[in-house]
């Protein structure tokens, strides 16, 4: 995967061509990267190894590499952390909830399309993740995730996580 302009993490440069190729990124380097939205990097750092452990986030390579080997995530790690941080900042129970890693799959999916959009733009669209589920089911048999570009309140709902996924991900792209 060739480097893109602006990405952190470990860059193996070839001496033969002027391409820089993308090697992955390791837990400081997502923390450095996120470091303007949650400056708690040790407590961050605890939090991306135990998303990791519980199959949150997935890494690339190295995954029961052991002591002293990095962990490497792909360039979409930093976006899903703080994606993360954020429903757990609003005290949601990240390893408890079966939907999110439909929501994180969603915001995935839809980060290119909203790059794109923000590249052409000179304000970035908005983009929210709402999350909405009845609060009396315990592990939400019929959640529904979902990326959108307005929110869509449906006052039937008990619970609701609403993430302002554009204000987060502008934030990344600045400390870049």
């Amino acid at each position: 995967m060739l480097a893109k302009p602006g990405v952190t993490g470990s860059l193996a440069v070839s001496e033969v061509a002027d391409t820089a190729v993308f090697t992955g990124m390791t837990v400081g380097d997502i923390a450095n990267a996120v470091r303007n939205i949650e400056p708690n990097g040790p407590a961050l750092i605890e939090r991306i190894r135990a998303w990791t452990k519980q199959k949150i986030l997935m890494p690339i390579s190295n995954v029961a590499a052991g002591a002293g080997k990095h962990v490497r995530y792909d360039a979409v790690a930093p976006y899903e952390v703080v994606t993360l941080n954020a429903l757990a900042n609003d005290r949601m129970h990240i390893s408890e909830a079966p939907y999110v890693r439909f929501a994180l799959a969603r915001v995935r999916e839809e980060l290119p399309k909203w790059q794109r959009r923000a590249h052409k733009a000179k304000q970035a669209p908005p983009l929210f993740l709402v999350i909405k589920r009845p609060m009396s089911q315990a592990t939400a048999l019929d959640p529904t995730a979902d990326v959108v570009s307005k929110i869509d309140i449906h006052p039937t709902t008990e619970t609701m996580h609403v993430v302002s996924l554009h204000q987060l991900f502008q934030r990344i792209h600045r400390a870049r």
